[in-house]
């Protein structure tokens, strides 16, 4: 009798409580959030994501520069390329350890998304995307002109004066400079959000 009280007494012991709170709980930061682990990224995936991302992103700057070009295609061309640049750099870059430990932490990832909806919504709310890229792409036609040799060749002459190779590669080269003085920004933009998220993750703690 003895011994079957102590082992029902034993049994009540280790019993589980479904009430009571687990103790490997730990709290979650509201705005920092816990670091985790992300799973290893897909390259497919992320091409994909990177080409869907910087196509919304080029639009504006499409739009205008096709005008430019006359919607030629050595200039169409030249424009397609000077994107896939930016998704095949993007996509190489976010394969990398450093990025991805990166995008471990919750206040990087936030920030990162943060910034490139704010990039996607400019673009498509006409005309505040078209404003931010024409600047942009003022500056950029201005370096594309010394690197290439190309500058005032602007109306009936130009068709005259430029083949198609290398009307495409000027477009390329525009392209390019447009979209790291708008990248340049972006990153810059990314500075401050990461900067506001990380203040109000610290509050909170």
């Amino acid at each position: 009798m003895n011994e079957r009280d102590s082992s029902n007494s034993g049994g009540d012991d280790n019993a589980i409580n479904p009430f009571a709170a687990p103790t490997n709980s730990r709290r979650i930061d509201p705005v920092g959030g816990n670091p985790i682990t992300l799973p290893p990224p897909e390259p497919n995936k992320v091409f994909v994501k990177w080409l869907l991302v910087c196509t919304i992103a080029a639009a504006p700057s499409f739009f205008l520069g096709g005008g430019m070009g006359q919607w030629r295609l050595s200039a169409v061309l030249g424009m397609v390329f000077g994107v896939l640049v930016f998704v095949v750099g993007y996509t190489a870059l976010e394969l990398t350890a450093a990025v991805q430990n990166q995008m471990n932490k919750p206040v990087s990832r936030r920030a990162s998304w943060i910034a490139y909806l704010t990039r996607a919504g400019i673009s498509i709310v006409f005309p505040v995307g078209v404003v931010v890229d024409m600047f942009c792409g003022i500056f950029a036609v201005g370096i594309s002109a010394v690197l290439t040799g190309f500058s005032d060749r602007v109306g009936p002459s130009y068709d005259v004066e430029v083949s198609e190779i290398m009307r495409c590669f000027q477009f390329f080269v525009t392209t390019v400079a447009q979209g790291v003085l708008l990248n340049f920004l972006l990153f810059a933009y990314m500075g401050v959000v990461w900067v506001i998220c990380n203040a109000l993750s610290n509050d909170q703690r």
